[in-house]
């Protein structure tokens, strides 16, 4: 294998779960500046577009289709964090992006913040979306009713009361899921969406409110006002975000992290005005 073959480092997340993909993208940063050399990212097909248009990034490549004796260096961001997590739990006290740089070998001082990079055409997106749904004039926030666990869902019914009544204080409202919709003539749905059409339109609303999903990294990475609802997993390591508020019901139980019940004692505790009372609180 010649020298300039194996002039590339290859990053490699065999997981998927969007957030913790965003959240490795801070290593990608500093991997660059140590190293200087491009940059090969794998990780599941389905996730790829997460990191398109990353500047730091030579190639996105699917996983399961890689040659690793092509690169001079590894880094392996596979199961680094959920080792740790499943050892130290319920008493976590480092969050996944220093977990990704510790395991990578980065400083500690490294940029930590989540970047996502969007083409002209892909900002215009989001903002041609709300110009054609929404009221002039009113600030719009982005509703993510649910994630990929169950046991870190809030309710649906509660989520239909709560869009209502932030409708009625004027502002408009997106619900934002991948199938969820409802009749309400006033309420906006963004559904089908594909991840860079999603990252468009976060990064064109005002706020946001959403579960610990990939939502709230996207809203990170865009800086935006967000209420965060936290259940079984603890916001105060989670939540290292700036414009970040969260609502929690801290019980003896919790966090549970990977330990989960199926009663969800947590979430069933948040009620409606709970949510509704901090969003007008913070994003007025």
């Amino acid at each position: 294998m010649s020298r300039q073959l194996k002039s590339k480092v290859l990053i490699k997340r065999k997981y998927g779960h969007l957030g913790d993909i965003l959240m490795t993208t801070p290593v990608i940063e500093a991997v660059k500046k140590k190293y200087g050399l491009p940059i090969d990212y794998a990780l599941p097909k389905e996730y790829e577009d997460a990191l398109y248009n990353n500047p730091n990034i030579n190639e996105v490549i699917d996983i399961s289709n890689i040659n690793e004796n092509t690169y001079m260096k590894i880094i392996d961001l596979s199961d680094y964090e959920f080792n740790y997590a499943i050892t130290h739990q319920p008493i976590i006290e480092k969050n996944k992006i220093e977990l990704f740089l510790e395991c990578a070998n980065m400083p500690s001082t490294s940029d930590k913040r989540i970047k996502i990079y969007l083409s002209d055409k892909e900002k215009a997106f989001g903002k041609d979306f709300i110009n054609r749904t929404c009221q002039a004039k009113k600030k719009t926030i982005a509703i993510a009713i649910s994630t990929d666990s169950k046991t870190r869902n809030w309710y649906i019914t509660r989520w239909k009361i709560l869009a209502k009544k932030l409708y009625a204080a004027g502002f408009n409202i997106i619900i934002v899921d991948k199938k969820i919709h409802w009749k309400d003539k006033n309420m906006v749905f963004f559904n089908n969406h594909t991840i860079r059409e999603l990252f468009s339109l976060i990064s064109s609303v005002d706020d946001v409110i959403t579960l610990d999903s990939g939502t709230l990294h996207i809203a990170a990475a865009f800086n935006k006002t967000t209420l965060a609802i936290f259940g079984p997993t603890d916001p105060e390591i989670i939540c290292v975000f700036p414009n970040l508020t969260y609502i929690w019901k801290k019980l003896s139980c919790t966090p549970c992290w990977y330990d989960r019940c199926e009663n969800k004692y947590c979430l069933n505790l948040i009620s409606v005005n709970d949510i509704y009372n901090k969003a007008i609180e913070v994003f007025k």
